[in-house]
């Protein structure tokens, strides 16, 4: 996918950026303890929720991977496309291994100064690892790009689960559970380039 034309960019992906950390400030994510630095190509994040895209997005406007439901949903697709994300289909075996051979192009391309990557694949409940995809391993192993991992963590107050291991339709119900507590905490911490 082609990017967006330099002016458009400017119009569109910053402001956008800057809404989506008001947004998790109006979520309740008041202050995000931050513990180190992006220093790398390519960032591998855990998932709990949709609230990691949001924050890696609002800090890094990365590239990454998604799956065909969030490339196509009408809030989150078109950032994701200004972005030239990678959709994925997680069906198709030939889809994903085209998918991995943008990936890799991505990663070389000098245009992506982030390129994101959710190696679970799907949002988990934040207590375990799920088992990591290793095709996107094997691709950035192949790139020979720094990697970066970050962890992502969450105290949500009033009872509130930051996780999302739903169907992406659950998301308007969890922004406004989150909303309905008056804070939450997240700690970002950037661990050694790998």
């Amino acid at each position: 996918a082609a990017r967006f034309p330099a002016w458009r960019h400017l119009l569109f992906v910053h402001p956008v950026a800057w809404l989506a950390r008001a947004a998790l400030f109006g979520m309740g994510f008041h202050r995000i303890r931050v513990r180190g630095q992006c220093r790398a190509k390519v960032v591998v994040s855990n998932h709990v929720s949709y609230i990691d895209a949001i924050y890696l997005f609002a800090t890094l406007l990365p590239s990454g991977l998604t799956d065909e439901n969030t490339f196509n949903d009408p809030f989150t697709g078109p950032m994701q496309r200004a972005l030239r994300w990678i959709c994925v289909s997680k069906d198709d075996r030939d889809a994903r291994r085209q998918a991995l051979d943008a990936m890799h192009d991505a990663i070389g391309d000098p245009a992506i100064h982030t390129f994101v990557v959710f190696p679970e694949g799907r949002c988990s409940n934040g207590k375990q690892l799920l088992a990591f995809h290793r095709g996107v391993f094997t691709c950035v192993s192949a790139c020979g790009a720094a990697v970066q991992p970050v962890a992502l963590r969450y105290k949500c107050g009033g009872g509130c689960d930051c996780s999302n291991t739903g169907r992406p339709a659950d998301i308007p119900w969890l922004i406004v559970r989150g909303m309905m507590a008056w804070s939450h905490e997240m700690d970002v911490i950037w661990l050694p380039v790998m």
